[in-house]
């Protein structure tokens, strides 16, 4: 007895396909889950900060030391310096390459160390985690005071940081904490006691850095510091010298008490209402996001219970968008699978097509699981890798349908149906799998950020073309054995419609053959009329489908923080006045937290904020950020405001960026207001700024050192004095709760202003009163630069800008190249482009420079399919066919050609290529049987038509609910892959024929066949 194959056994078939699934099933339900895909952290920050140091000084003694380390670092690619008045920012981008990011800023912060430790009052700050998205935002309010809202906050962050879902999370908007020890100038004449006694001896008394150790034979002994402040009583009852000889408390000279800390710029308003909030960082790549997302949810209910009933408000909530955007694309993914089904019962048989089904989601379980296995995570690119491979999961399964079926007819028993289907197919079958994953590849191989949002779409797409040929040479038989619906055959008007493509299919092949020019000349008019159709205006990277937006402000850099927060507070409350606007978030000082994968950051700069705000369900967004645009840059026109709708791609400031490089800060900015004035002129520039400042007024004082000594000072003593009657002298540092707190000296009656500076009165042992400062200094006022920026070690000037709706900033700043170039080479500058142009150039290369790779592969699959030159070209020629429609489609559906269009024209090379190889390999059947080449050609047509159109009707079919998808992310790319299909099947039905007989001459027989009496024996 003849032994039963391993691979039409029911038992280990079924067997391994429950298994598989029941993983898929399991996968689906445990794999992480998050919204976006999470990007190598490739952007960095290093924050200095040296009080009082001059811009230009802290460039010359601390920046460039800086960036002559950073520029050996190989895999950095840019680095911009931000400097002013006692502080710095250096923004450093790596390589789109680099994956080893940890490494990388391991050695960055090895390299830059010994730049600290030779410079111990410089403090410097690496942030190499910018990159993270706080997609959970919490407002803190209480009845108490400010401080009291943050001693709450404090709580709030400390249960958060507990959780095992939460990686970070940071107080926003956080006023600081001080122990303020209030000395008025007034107490200091009365009593004789200086600023600088009072700070000894607080410093004194809690002198912690010495701790003395006693050692004998046997142990150590550690002894407890001798002068240590355990609470602000002991504070309040240290002991000051008078100069009679006197101990006075500290409270008797001075109010101790707790304030924010008036140096802090950052803080958060709601309703005009200064407030704390909580950013919350989830962990990546390792949890499910909406069960993170009800941990936190849960722990807001308890702490509201515990502390009230509105402490804590969630504002902004990343899960829930999340859950938003997954069921949606879920919604789509079970409409494709039903619309697919319903096509398969159209032009299939009952039983062709209920295995089909079957199939479909046995492979979309089988990829799942792999997926899972892998350490995959389910995000929006992974579902729609799935919509996207529906086309190519029922091709392989159609084929073996058929060919069962065809066994079936012919009076093969079931099982030996299957045996003889699953030989004839299996290679050329895995020669079409090869080939198509071939053309994903590049996909796959591309590198940078664009290409790692991306990546686990051609991850996916693979693993649904391998399960997808697994399943359809093992399940697909197996099924057709078994399933009762496979009596019941194709009904009669399915007979009448296969009968009807393969005549029309016929004679089309058979017009084509014998008018080849015309053809041909047809098939080149029709691609050059597409082409020529005109684009739909819009943005490169699309938005996003949130009902919120921002609008970023940048007043007069020099404003004063308290201004700055009342111009964003009348800002937020005219917004909050349209309709449909429910919710505004002012962010004064900082850009706010980054609550949304791309947004940009900036960081410590009083002159600017950011609004966010929250609109209803169903407002028109884009509509709403045009009006916001319009009418708040008139109603402040003191200010730069760019209102803004949430969108994908790479983090951009501005969608127009340009930098002026050169030596001379002068000749930059006069460089800068020529640019300036230019796109101010020019309407179709919105909101343009510069992110430099004309120098502003600097009081310097000049001291007499003679009589300095005279009096026994020294200038580290004067700057001590004008820092108590300024922000505040910080003496020490405190740890009463677990919360290190400065302790500052300060005047309580300085009004802060520059004649009341110079008047402060300076009293030492040596003179019996006060003598003002301005005795003691020649004071001049200079004018120096505000700010200063440098990019890879050179100075610039930077000007950014919006662009009105419609107009394509590419285009623009293409148009206005040789004006702008022809004002930095007049200057002796360089100009170079960033924003918007710059990322899509990048996004496009990402992707374009790995196609000769994917071309090399296809290249290699084809001949060794083929082993014909001239036929692996005229399959490759399959592309270019749907190349031509993707943009055609997309204009007639006027959707912009952007990011995901071109993502789309690069999964159209995995898909369209399989209908030629359908059509020429049957072409090669007929002609080794025996046919000439013009009957191989013409019955190929007719007997692959349906196959090829099944394929591209199911994958057209699949991708129909993305179109009308709500995030705007999806549409270019389901337009485009289905222009892409629509020209590709027409043009390869009537161009190929053509093309296969000018290239298989050698195969021609006789000039003419009978073809009428063909089409007989072809439809009987």
């Amino acid at each position: 007895m003849n032994k039963t194959p391993w691979f039409v056994n029911p038992r280990l078939i079924l067997g391994l396909m429950c298994i598989v699934c029941l993983a898929g099933v399991g996968g689906w339900f445990s794999a992480p889950e998050q919204e976006d895909p999470t990007f190598p952290y490739r952007n960095g920050l290093i924050v200095l900060n040296a009080s009082g140091l001059e811009a230009e000084s802290l460039a010359q003694r601390y920046i460039r030391p800086l960036e002559r380390v950073l520029a050996q670092v190989d895999e950095i690619q840019a680095y911009s310096a931000q400097v002013k008045h006692g502080a710095a920012s250096v923004d450093i981008e790596l390589k789109e390459t680099v994956y080893n990011t940890d490494q990388v800023w391991q050695r960055i912060k090895e390299s830059i160390a010994p730049i600290r430790q030779s410079n111990p009052t410089l403090s410097m700050t690496i942030m190499d985690r910018v990159q993270d998205t706080q997609g959970i935002f919490l407002s803190v309010r209480s009845r108490g005071d400010l401080l009291q809202e943050r001693q709450l906050a404090i709580a709030l962050r400390d249960q958060l940081l507990a959780l095992s879902t939460v990686r970070n999370a940071q107080l926003v908007g956080d006023p600081g904490q001080q122990i303020a020890v209030a000395f008025s100038q007034q107490t200091m004449q009365q009593t004789g006691i200086t600023p600088l006694q009072i700070a000894q001896r607080i410093a004194d008394a809690n002198n912690t850095d010495s701790v003395a150790s006693i050692t004998d034979d046997r142990a150590n002994l550690i002894l407890s510091p001798v002068a240590q402040l355990d609470s602000t009583d002991e504070l309040k009852n240290t002991l000051i010298a008078t100069a009679q000889g006197q101990q006075l408390p500290l409270s008797t000279l001075a109010d101790v008490h707790y304030r924010t800390d008036p140096k802090a710029q950052e803080s958060f308003w709601v309703d005009g209402q200064q407030q704390l909030g909580v950013a919350v960082t989830l962990v990546p790549n390792r949890i499910r996001i909406a069960q993170a997302g009800a941990q936190v949810t849960q722990l807001v209910e308890r702490f509201n219970q515990t502390y009230g009933a509105e402490a804590v408000s969630i504002e902004l909530f990343q899960p829930k968008w999340a859950k938003k955007r997954k069921d949606a694309l879920m919604q789509s993914l079970m409409l494709s699978l039903v619309a697919i089904a319903a096509i398969l019962f159209i032009f299939l048989s009952a039983s062709g097509a209920a295995s089909v089904c079957i199939a479909v989601v046995a492979i979309t379980l089988s990829a799942i699981a792999a997926f899972s296995a892998m350490d995959g995570v389910l995000h929006q690119m992974t579902i729609a890798g799935l919509i996207l491979s529906l086309g190519l999961m029922v091709d392989n399964c159609i084929v073996v349908a058929e060919r069962f079926n065809r066994h079936i007819s012919s009076g093969t028993d079931p099982l030996h149906s299957a045996i003889q289907s699953i030989h004839e197919l299996w290679r050329p079958l895995c020669a079409a799998t090869v080939t198509t994953i071939a053309a994903f590849l590049p996909m796959l191989m591309a590198k940078g950020s664009v290409a790692d949002f991306i990546a686990s779409i051609p991850v996916m797409v693979i693993l649904c073309i391998v399960a997808s040929y697994a399943i359809a040479l093992t399940l697909v038989p197996l099924l057709n054995r078994y399933l009762p619906v496979r009596k019941l055959g194709a009904s009669r008007w399915q007979q009448q419609l296969q009968q009807r493509l393969e005549q029309g299919a016929l004679v089309l092949s058979q017009f084509t053959l014998q008018h080849k020019a015309l053809t041909l000349f047809a098939a080149f008019g029709l691609c050059a009329g597409l082409m020529a159709l005109p684009q739909a205006d819009g943005e490169f990277f699309p938005k996003t489908n949130r009902n919120q937006a921002i609008v970023d402000v940048e007043l007069p850099m020099g404003s004063h923080k308290l201004y700055t927060a009342s111009i964003l507070n009348q800002i937020a409350e005219d917004i909050s006045a349209r309709a449909g606007v429910q919710r505004t978030l002012v962010f004064n000082g900082f850009s706010g937290p980054r609550f949304y994968y791309n947004l940009a950051q900036k960081p410590d700069e009083s002159h600017i904020g950011r609004v966010v705000l929250t609109a209803q369900a169903n407002t028109n967004m884009a509509q709403l950020v045009e009006q916001l645009n319009t009418s708040l840059q008139k109603a402040y026109p003191e200010a730069v405001l760019r209102a803004r709708e949430l969108g994908q791609g790479p983090p951009l400031e501005s969608t127009v960026v340009m930098w002026l490089s050169g030596e001379d800060y002068n000749v930059l900015r006069r460089a800068g207001e020529e640019v300036f004035a230019m796109l101010k002129a020019d309407a179709r520039f919105e909101a343009p700024g510069k992110d430099y400042a004309v120098p502003v007024p600097q009081l310097t004082m000049t001291f007499d050192q003679q009589r300095l000594s005279q009096f026994g000072l020294t200038e580290s003593q004067l700057n001590d004095y004008l820092a108590w009657r300024s922000a505040g002298l910080t003496i020490t540092q405190v740890s009463f709760n677990d919360d290190p707190t400065a302790v500052v000296l300060y005047d309580p009656n300085s009004s802060h202003d520059s004649m009341d500076m110079m008047n402060t009165g300076v009293l030492t042992s040596l003179i019996d009163k006060p003598v003002p400062m301005h005795a003691l200094a020649a004071i001049q006022v200079f004018g120096q630069p505000a700010l200063l920026e440098r990019r890879n070690g050179v100075p610039v000037v930077k000007l950014i800008s919006e662009v009105a709706p419609g107009v394509d900033e590419t285009e623009l700043l293409t148009e206005l190249t040789p004006a702008l170039t022809a004002i930095a080479q007049r200057y002796g500058l360089e100009l170079e482009f960033g924003g918007e142009m710059a990322e899509s150039g990048e996004a496009n290369n990402a992707l374009v420079k790995t196609l000769p790779v994917g071309a090399l592969l296809l290249f290699i699959a084809l001949v060794l399919q083929f082993n014909s030159l001239r036929l692996t070209l005229l399959v490759m020629l399959s592309i270019p066919f749907a190349v031509v429609g993707a943009p055609a489609m997309l204009s007639l559906a006027q959707v912009p050609f952007g990011f995901m269009s071109v993502l789309g024209i690069l999964a159209l090379a995995g898909i369209v290529v399989n209908n030629a190889i359908l059509l020429i390999d049957g072409t090669l059947l007929y002609v080794q049987a025996g046919q000439n080449t013009q009957a191989a050609i013409m019955l190929s047509v007719q007997n692959r038509v349906r196959p090829v159109i099944v394929t591209s009707v199911t994958t057209i079919v699949g991708m129909l609910p993305l179109t009308s998808a709500s995030s705007p992310l999806w549409p270019p790319l389901a337009w485009a892959v289905i222009g892409g299909l629509v020209t590709s099947t027409i043009l390869v039905l009537v161009v190929i024929p053509v093309l296969l007989q000018l290239l298989l001459p050698k195969y021609s027989k006789r000039s003419s066949i009978d073809v009428p009496r063909l089409i007989d024996i072809c439809t009987e």
